[in-house]
């Protein structure tokens, strides 16, 4: 198969698409290439890769350490329990990447997730090939175009990563699976059939909402088994009866029940919890001592996660229905049938089931693992025969599509060519300010801080109840996980850092850096009344003098504001 791939179009296909994405992500600088949630992985990759395989512990100290102090990006990316601090991030992938940090620096991040991009590609082509032979090479194409289309939207959360691994690892198991869905019947490779739930299934070590991707899987297929042996075509022979039964479902479910126990164990030996520190951080919320209505919020948050996700998938989701028409369904056939309900399954789980606000890193997400099967089973009931000379219909569906696909492809590359200028801009104005020590009023703002900057003395109130100085611990606030609820708490904590501060001979200029905008998953989690920091009256009690450099909010956009606050 793969020497034939080499005289193949699809051939062109990926190599167009890898140096398009080459040239794409190589355009980013390598002091501002790292920013969002990055910043807080390469740092523990860096610091991971020089401590003994199966040690996970940060170094948490207020004094700065050249190699690391404190763990820049979101809360989750760490856990700090009774002073001793370990990493929450996925350690396979530090290890995956680890060689490519080794020989790449800064860039090895990008000639991984260049590399995972290809291949998703690839075998996006081919898996879709295999379920429609007799299209010749036309559908491995559009399938080929379309995943050009949508693997962009990683951008769109600021993050390759461990996303990329686990939507190329699914795409992998989909194509050891798509002869048995396809218009030929081929012999059942039971071992083939393992792996395809095996191989997804090691995604759990990545991303644990690939369980729900994985349940949607084998549920789609459990169902058609059914749908084929006993409450359809009664008195027909058919050669799906042999592989759809349960035995089928079940020795693909074995698979992945396996990879994901092994995964599981490995969490336990570990970090002493199955589902790893994340997990672990998620139950202490649940049993800790706050009170009922926040743990009610967490809770709900986590199985019923946001709208937004589902909201951007609803219109292809929606297309897909035309398969319950029955000449459609006639003209789609089995093949149509598998695609209708692993995408309708395995979406609507990832929907309700995501955490946060399920659109700012969820929705690309979705998108990646389930939209291609919706783009194809739509090509599959619009253009069977693959003729766009005839049915304006038929061109129509295929426009929807691409426009679709083309809309979050903008948004990603919209973001991502801003983002490192954005980048750029803010730490200029910080090296601009020369300040003694920076204060951060929330936990991502770690991440627009260039590497070099991180070696100044930071503080960030937005995730510490208490502050240690010269020694000396100072309490500045009570803190809620995940974060602050409201405005004056998050103020008092900064006017009693500053009066911490002050009493400093050292600290002559204090530069606070904050958000003007609620986080949106600060706003999910129903704390809306934290107003931004445009005013900096607040302070003018303990500071002489004080200066705010403002970034143009209608340019810019992470909405950020400076304020270098002078101690005489």
């Amino acid at each position: 198969m793969f020497k034939k791939l080499i005289h193949h179009p699809y051939l062109i296909v990926f190599i167009v698409a890898t140096l398009y994405f080459a040239f794409y992500l190589f355009g980013f600088k390598a002091k501002y290439g790292i920013y969002g949630d990055m910043v807080g992985k390469w740092i523990q990759v860096v610091d991971i890769l020089q401590k003994p395989v199966g040690d996970f512990s940060c170094n948490y100290k207020e004094d700065f350490d050249p190699n690391f102090q404190f763990i820049p990006g979101n809360q989750y990316f760490y856990e700090i329990n009774k002073g001793e601090c370990n990493y929450m991030y996925p350690y396979p992938y530090a290890y995956l990447v680890a060689p490519f940090v080794f020989i790449a620096k800064d860039y090895g991040f990008i000639v991984l997730n260049l590399i995972l991009i290809g291949l998703y590609i690839l075998f996006t082509m081919l898996s879709f090939q295999n379920l429609l032979p007799s299209s010749k090479n036309i559908s491995g194409l559009i399938a080929g175009l379309t995943s050009f289309l949508i693997i962009p939207t990683g951008i769109y959360v600021l993050d390759f990563s461990e996303m990329t691994v686990s939507v190329t690892l699914g795409m992998v198991g989909f194509f050891l699976l798509s002869p048995y869905f396809s218009e030929v019947s081929p012999k059942i490779q039971w071992l083939r059939v393992f792996l395809a739930g095996f191989i997804p299934g090691i995604v759990v070590a990545f991303r644990t909402e690939a369980i729900l991707y994985l349940m949607g899987l084998v549920l789609a297929i459990f169902i058609l088994g059914l749908w084929e042996n006993g409450f359809a075509f009664k008195g027909k022979k058919s050669s799906w009866q042999v592989y759809l039964s349960i035995k089928f479902p079940f020795v693909l479910g074995l698979g992945v029940l396996l990879s994901v126990g092994i995964v599981f164990l490995l969490h336990q030996i570990f970090f002493g919890h199955i589902l790893g520190i994340r997990g672990r951080m998620l139950s202490n919320w649940i049993l800790s001592e706050y009170d009922i209505q926040f743990k009610i919020k967490v809770v709900w948050k986590l199985l019923f996660g946001g709208t937004l996700g589902l909201y951007s998938s609803m219109p292809i989701i929606l297309l897909s229905y035309l398969y319950l028409f029955p000449k459609v369904r006639a003209k789609a056939g089995r093949t149509g049938l598998f695609l209708f309900l692993f995408a309708n399954l395995s979406s609507y789980l990832i929907v309700f089931t995501s955490p946060g606000h399920g659109g700012y890193s969820w929705s690309p997400r979705y998108i990646a693992l389930c939209i291609p099967f919706f783009l194809f089973l739509i090509l599959l009931i619009g253009l069977k025969d693959l003729s766009l000379t005839n049915k304006i219909w038929k061109k129509a569906i295929l426009g929807i599509v691409i426009l679709y696909s083309l809309v979050f492809t903008h948004t990603g590359m919209k973001i991502a060519k801003q983002a490192p200028k954005q980048i750029k801009l803010y730490n200029d104005i910080v090296r601009s300010a020369n300040p003694d020590v920076i204060i951060l009023s929330d936990t991502f703002l770690y991440s627009m801080l260039g590497k070099d900057l991180l070696g100044k003395k930071i503080y960030n109130v937005g995730a510490q109840k208490s502050i240690q100085v010269d020694g000396k611990e100072y309490v500045i606030g009570q803190n809620q996980i995940p974060r602050e609820p409201t405005a004056k708490l998050q103020l008092e904590k900064i006017k009693a850092l500053v009066e911490v501060l002050k009493k400093q001979n050292n600290v002559k200029k204090i530069l606070l850096i904050s958000s003007l905008i609620r986080d949106i998953n600060d706003y999910d989690y129903g704390y809306k009344d934290r107003p931004g920091f445009k005013d900096k009256d607040f302070l003018i009690e303990y500071v002489q003098n004080s200066e705010i450099f403002q970034v143009e909010s209608s340019k810019d956009l992470f909405n950020v504001s400076f304020t270098l606050f002078t101690i005489k």
